[in-house]
């Protein structure tokens, strides 16, 4: 219904925000433009996650944006490949970033498949599983832990899940405008008239409709 690869990188992230505040609480600090260590959003304390029950605890929440989908495989490996560079970001040991999250919201316009075992969330579980547990061994051949054994959870708002957050978000939807698309122009405008004005109604709405479908430019 949505096409956020409309939206820009710098719109995405604001759009993001946007959901983050609406649906987690105004828990939620949001950061501007500009390097961010890793993140979009945190929030440092109790939050409702929806399907995960209350996470307590520093989160981080990061997008990853793709400015052209093309195949499924294709732009999951996209998000696979981004994914892994942020987690090696964060056990680093040159890392720049400070506190290891106990949480993490990853947010990104790819759609991932639900496919046993070879589908884009099942391999998020295995490729988190991996990053909690990793370790390296020292001289004296004992194993030290380099990973993120913090982290307690994670959740991934990809392309579908940000459709329904959208879709009870009435507000964020008329803030960003743009991803509107002619059902839901179509829908509006039989809102706002009365039972009067069913006829007339009718007939505006053909003309709209018409129009729309010979201008695929139409926002």
């Amino acid at each position: 219904m949505y096409d956020l690869s409309r939206l820009g990188s710098a719109r995405f992230e604001h759009l993001v925000q946007a959901l983050a505040l609406a649906h987690l609480g105004p828990g939620i600090r949001v950061f501007g433009s500009g390097p961010d260590g890793g993140r979009e959003a945190t929030f440092d304390g109790a939050i409702s996650m929806e399907g995960k029950g209350p996470w307590n605890g520093f989160g981080i929440l990061q997008a990853k944006y793709k400015a052209h989908l093309t195949t499924t495989a294709a732009d999951q490996a996209w998000f696979f490949q981004q994914l892994t560079s942020e987690l090696d970001e964060w056990v680093s040991p040159t890392t720049q970033r400070r506190a290891k999250p106990e949480y993490l919201i990853i947010v990104t316009n790819v759609p991932l498949t639900a496919v046993a075992e070879s589908g884009g969330l099942d391999r998020l579980d295995k490729l988190f599983a991996h990053y909690r547990d990793l370790k390296e061994q020292r001289p004296d051949g004992t194993l030290k832990s380099i990973g993120l054994p913090g982290l307690k959870d994670y959740h991934v708002w990809h392309a579908e899940h940000l459709e329904r957050l959208l879709e009870g978000s009435g507000e964020i939807r008329r803030t960003y405008a743009d991803l509107i698309r002619p059902g839901d122009v179509i829908s509006r405008l039989y809102e706002q008239v009365t039972e009067s004005d069913e006829r007339s109604a009718h007939a505006w709405v053909g003309h709209i409709s018409r129009t729309l479908r010979n201008d695929i430019a139409v926002e």
